[in-house]
Formats: C-alpha cells, structure tokens, sequence
C-alpha cells in the first residue's frame, strides 16, 4: 500500500513539474479610450499536450509552424519566428481563427554593442536571451533550442506586463488600431514543443 501512495504522490508532482501557466487579461478597447475587460485567467497547460502546431499568417516564416497555446473560447496565443533564426526576432500574436482578424506584435534581439563602443561610452550590450517589445519597453527571456542545423524557441517568459494588439476585423477599424488587448502577465511562461517532438 505504502509502495502505491508512494508512486501514486511521485506522479502527481511530475505532473504538476511539467505545467506550465499563462496568465492573461482581455481587454475590449472603446472608442473613448477606455478598456472593458471581458477575459481573465491563468491557463495552465502541458507544453506536451496542449500546444498545436499551425499554419503560419502572412507575417511569420512559412516554413515552419507556429506554436499556439488555446486560452479562452477561440482566443489563443501564438508564436511564430519571422526568419530561419528566432534570434533575430519574432512575432507573438492572438489568434481567433477568422480570417478577418489580425495580430503581429514583434520582439526585437538584444542591442549588441561592439567592444570598442563598450570600452569608449561604457554602453554594453543585453543579455542574449533578453528581447523586447520596443513600443512598451517589455521584455521576455527566450529559450532556444538547435538540433540538425535548425535552431528553435523553446520558451518565452515574460519579465514584464506585455501587451499585445489584437484586430478583431480589419475591414472596420483603422490601419494601425486594435481593437483589443491581452495582457500577458509577468512570470507567465510559453514552453513550446519541438517541431520533431511527438
């Protein structure tokens, strides 16, 4: 007996050492100015169980997948490199699934300072695993991970509050405005699996 409540207590911390939690808030924004929040939790997940691989949208790299975490109803968060190397940046975006919609929030790399810059000004450069949104000041340490000559994000964590736009229907609002924002909330992790994962 003592040997089954033994295993049966190893299993369940496994379990719970393998989740992962995305906390987040959904916003409305009105014309006003003002936001109405019409979504609020923690989403945890199994990087092994509930991250899909879909297409891309016009703005990720096409020849490889994103990686999308489902949050509430249609809403979920994607990732997705714009380039064969997530070091020079990537995309992270709400997705509903409609065609009409739309999101692209981009992470810049790290500011690389060449040693003579540093040693004149004392300006050095970032961390290599820190990127930012530019338009917020919010960062997220990233994760990589490289196998057979491609090199992969395997984890974002969010360092600050990020907000990310998102266009429910580009034929009616403005170039350039959103109609909601999800806020990612700091110490969230986004733990991706690999594209040669099972």
């Amino acid at each position: 007996m003592q040997k089954m409540v033994t295993t049966f207590a190893f299993l369940l911390l496994t379990a719970r050492a393998s989740a992962e939690t995305v906390r987040y808030e959904a916003y409305k924004l009105l014309p006003n100015g003002g936001k109405e929040l019409i979504a609020q939790g923690a989403r945890e997940y199994s990087p092994t169980k509930d991250i899909e691989l879909v297409s891309p949208c016009g703005c990720a790299k096409p020849s490889e997948p994103n990686r999308r975490l489902a949050l509430f109803g249609a809403y979920g968060l994607e990732v997705g490199p714009a380039t064969d190397d997530p070091a020079d940046g990537f995309g992270l975006m709400i997705s509903d699934g409609a065609t009409r919609s739309f999101s692209w929030n981009w992470f810049s790399p790290p500011r690389r300072v060449p040693s003579l810059i540093t040693l004149l000004t004392g300006i050095e450069s970032e961390p290599t695993d820190i990127f930012h949104r530019l338009s917020q000041n919010a960062r997220v340490r990233v994760v990589t991970r490289g196998a057979n000559g491609v090199t992969e994000l395997e984890s974002v964590e969010f360092l600050d509050d990020v907000a990310l736009g998102f266009v429910d229907d580009m034929t009616r609002v403005p170039v350039g405005t959103d109609s909601h924002e999800f806020v990612i909330r700091k110490g969230s992790v986004l733990r991706l699996l690999a594209r040669s994962s099972p």
